[in-house]
């Protein structure tokens, strides 16, 4: 689809007051010196297509600029252009002008009704008819997106405005991707190092964990010689063999075996067995006394515990019912101060009312205008008026001391009061009861707190005294009996002791042994695992040169891409980093005569206007669209290469503005 612009007719916008441009099918130029209007030409086109100026200024204006600096009003700024798509024709306009609204009853100095400015309004038209500006704009969405229509109609758009995310992908869907195949194609020796990366995702996935990987196998590299050291100093020679140590705690083992049988063996008396029963017996007695001896105690606490609740409880309940006094007395006293206040402000009504009298006077049989003495019937009038008036007057006035007399009387009576007062009364009296009897109370809590219960002492019973003297006599002849039987037990748990000191000595060997044994064989895992690491951080080596030469290659192959769609401008997809690795960008470059690569940036304006032609090219015959392509500073171009949109060139001479077809 080929869109171009035909003709261009504009009304008081920015500095140009009326002009009528044609254009010409493949190339116009608008030459003059600066301030002439050719800016102003091209923001015309951009506005209608993009709404903002052709250098993108924001909050752009198309209002007319007088010569003090100053914008004027009541005008109507528009632009309106015919456009040919393929074959067929449209047209566009945009009318942009101030909207005043007459507010009433506000006058200006020079009487008028006043007009206050509330903004600007902007009319939109297709073909003509008048249109929402969501029907304009999506009139233009049907034949291009904004974003495409800037690319293919601004040289430097694409280039260096572009935020770098879209313009990788717009590139990527332009030229596509290098594929693995590709790079196979070129180099069969990168197959595992591909699948590899197939299997993380992307290059990047592999990249971060082969460095991952090479930073964990390196500090393994690192620390297994230490630990296979550190195994080499816990190796201690062993005073026995294995073998001799085995023996040794066999022939301990039994002979503590023996001795603790022979000791199992040696049983009580029958004299201590007999010592023991009646030890028995005597405790199971002494155990009976000390448990009556405790419920007894049990039962005077707890007749104490219950004497102590009631006058709790009975406190509490003075306590709620003191609260309630007090709140029926604020209630009372709130009343009584009402109603004195109520009575008081209704006997004030009563004296003012008694005190106001008729102050209209008799109507006068004399004219207040001319002094003249007025007819009599209109006199006679004048006069039942006023005495009606002053009888209405005096109804209402005795009407209404009637009725605060009345209320007086039945609300705010002598009865009523003696009633409040009354109750005021009786809840005093209720509040001090209450008092008197909360201190009543409390007062014999104190005392029973204070007061200790007799409890029953063991000490006190003659027959607890008795049997405790016979157990410890019988205490004292079980020691006798145990004592001779001990010390032949002791002679065996000395003996004992002894053998079991020889066998920790022949254990603690053993363990020694074992332990030499387990660092043995720890220090050959790691060994042969610090030979697996070195062998494998040699794989992981591999892979990084691998990766590495795997992204070189894709980034040559892309170039080739590049180059075979773009012609004289490249973008660089990757930089190396200063510590290695590659870090992904999007800088645009210009490829000169010599084949030299210039950033877009640091070239000349003429490579970069035929730079940006280049990527209009591109992007055009993708898209299967052109646009009439706007080419400011088209005179430092010695030669601007064809382009499949119409060109606008617009050219600073020292010359007024002129328009003319390109030759």
């Amino acid at each position: 689809m080929q869109i171009k612009i035909n003709s261009l007719n504009l009304q008081n916008f920015q500095g140009i007051g009326k002009m009528n441009i044609s254009f010409d099918d493949k190339a116009t130029v608008i030459s003059g010196r600066n301030g002439s209007g050719k800016s102003t030409i091209a923001n015309a086109i951009s506005w209608l297509l993009f709404d903002c100026a052709a250098d993108k200024t924001k909050n752009y204006s198309p209002k007319t600029i007088g010569p003090d600096g100053k914008e004027l009003h009541n005008l109507h700024h528009s632009a309106e252009a015919v456009f040919s798509c393929d074959t067929d024709e449209f047209s566009l306009k945009k009318d942009f002008y101030e909207e005043y609204v007459v507010r009433r009853g506000i006058i200006d100095a020079d009487g008028n009704k006043k007009r206050e400015f509330t903004g600007h309004i902007c009319d939109y038209y297709v073909n003509g008819r008048q249109v929402k500006k969501e029907e304009y704009d999506n009139f233009l969405s049907s034949m291009f997106s904004p974003e495409d229509a800037k690319i293919l109609t601004l040289p430097f758009y694409f280039a260096t405005e572009m935020d770098t995310k879209t313009r990788r992908e717009k590139i990527m869907a332009l030229i596509g991707d290098v594929t693995d195949e590709d790079i196979l194609e070129k180099d069969q020796s990168l197959d595992t190092i591909i699948r590899k990366i197939q299997a993380k995702g992307n290059a990047d996935n592999l990249a971060h964990d082969l460095k991952e990987e090479a930073k964990q196998t390196n500090d393994k590299i690192k620390e297994l010689p230490i630990r296979i050291d550190e195994c080499n100093g816990n190796i201690i020679p062993p005073a026995k063999t294995k073998e001799e140590a085995e023996k040794s705690t066999r022939t301990l083992n039994a002979k503590i075996a023996e001795l603790e049988s022979r000791k199992t063996e040696m049983s009580d008396s029958a004299a201590l067995l007999t010592l023991k029963t009646k030890a028995l017996e005597l405790k199971t007695r002494i155990k009976e006394i000390e448990s009556d001896i405790n419920g007894k105690n049990n039962e005077i606490l707890s007749a104490q515990r219950k004497e102590k609740e009631e006058y709790e409880f009975t406190l509490n309940r003075l306590e709620n019912d003191s609260v309630l006094l007090a709140q029926n007395l604020r209630a009372v006293e709130n009343d009584l101060q009402t109603f004195t206040k109520k009575k008081k402000d209704l006997a004030e009504y009563i004296e003012k009312a008694k005190e106001r009298t008729f102050n209209v006077p008799m109507p006068s049989d004399t004219c207040s205008c001319c002094g003249q003495k007025l007819p009599l019937d209109v006199i006679e009038k004048a006069r039942a008026n006023w005495l009606k008036a002053k009888e209405q007057f005096e109804e209402e006035k005795s009407k209404a001391l009637s009725e605060a007399n009345s209320r007086i009387n039945s609300m705010y009576s002598d009865k009523k009061l003696t009633e409040l007062t009354t109750a005021k009364e009786d809840i005093d009296s209720d509040i001090r009861d209450n008092e008197k009897q909360r201190e009543n109370v409390k007062a014999s809590l104190n005392m029973l707190m204070a007061a200790k219960p007799a409890l029953i002492s063991a000490e006190d019973n003659p027959e607890y005294v008795s049997l405790k003297e016979e157990l410890d006599k019988i205490k004292t002849a079980m020691e006798g009996e145990d004592n001779v039987r001990n010390e032949a037990k002791n002679a065996i748990d000395n003996e004992i002791r002894s053998l079991k000191a020889k066998l920790d000595e022949e254990n603690q060997t053993l363990n020694q042994i074992f332990s030499n044994e387990k660092l043995s064989k720890r220090i050959k895992e790691l060994t042969a695992e610090h030979d697996e690491s070195l062998k494998k951080a040699e794989r992981i080596k591999t892979d990084i040169e691998n990766l590495e030469l795997y992204r070189r290659m894709k980034a040559e192959l892309f170039e080739e891409k590049q180059i075979s769609k773009f012609h004289n401008v490249y973008f660089a997809f990757f930089t190396e980093q200063i510590n290695g690795g590659q870090k992904e960008v999007c800088e645009p470059f210009i490829i000169n005569r010599k084949g030299q690569r210039i950033s877009f940036y640091k070239a000349s304006t003429g490579e970069k206007i035929n730079g940006g032609l280049a990527i209009i090219n591109a992007f055009s015959h993708y898209m299967n669209l052109s646009l009439p392509i706007i080419i400011d500073n088209a005179e430092a171009v010695n030669r601007i290469i064809q382009t499949e949109g119409q060109q606008i060139l617009m050219k600073v001479t020292d010359a007024p503005l002129e328009i003319s077809q390109a030759n």
